[in-house]
């Protein structure tokens, strides 16, 4: 992931001991694909995921944030900023186009091609096992639930429930490749 100038300049006002770049590395693609099974398309969902790091690391630096538990506390906040995205969206569906498309056909390109993503990340959600749907879609609604805790609700072991959604998550990295 690129680190925009503000996101670097967060990172070197906040002291010593938090690794973030290690946070960033290890708990962006889960932003992701969480923004992903929320429905966001893929340049959305990764713009996002950037934003949400920005946000964290300067509320870190600024003392708002005690404690970190990732990838829970990213994953709410990303949430928290497409929910807040399409609330602007509906409020103003005329507003003036996305800067990144620059034209009315670009924008119809890119929301083409995030619907043509999210269709491919559909069918290969339909295509695990309805115990692997069971599990992804409930750590997705329940980011704040550690893995230990999803696994006891579900009746699984922690292991387990890594391993599925591990193949759920490659399933659905595969299924974005294809339609890169």
């Amino acid at each position: 992931m690129p680190t925009t100038p503000s996101a670097a300049r967060l990172v070197e006002t906040e002291p010593p001991g938090y690794p973030w770049e290690l946070a960033v590395a290890q708990h962006s693609r889960r932003v992701v694909v969480a923004l992903l099974a929320h429905g966001a398309p893929l340049h959305e969902a990764e713009e996002l995921a950037q934003e949400t790091w920005v946000r964290l690391i300067g509320q870190r630096a600024q003392g708002q944030l005690q404690r970190i538990e990732l990838p829970g506390l990213a994953i709410r906040q990303a949430l928290f900023l497409l929910s807040d995205a399409r609330k602007k969206r509906a409020r103003h569906p005329t507003e003036p186009l996305d800067e990144a498309h620059g034209t009315l056909d670009g924008d119809l390109e890119g929301a083409l091609v995030g619907k043509q993503q999210l269709d491919r990340a559909e069918k290969a959600l339909a295509e695990v096992g309805p115990r692997a749907r069971e599990v992804f879609d409930f750590v997705y609604h329940h980011p704040e639930l550690k893995h230990e805790q999803a696994a006891t609700r579900l009746g699984l072991s922690t292991q387990r429930l890594r391993q599925t959604l591990c193949e759920v998550r490659q399933r659905l990295r595969d299924a974005m490749k294809e339609s890169s």
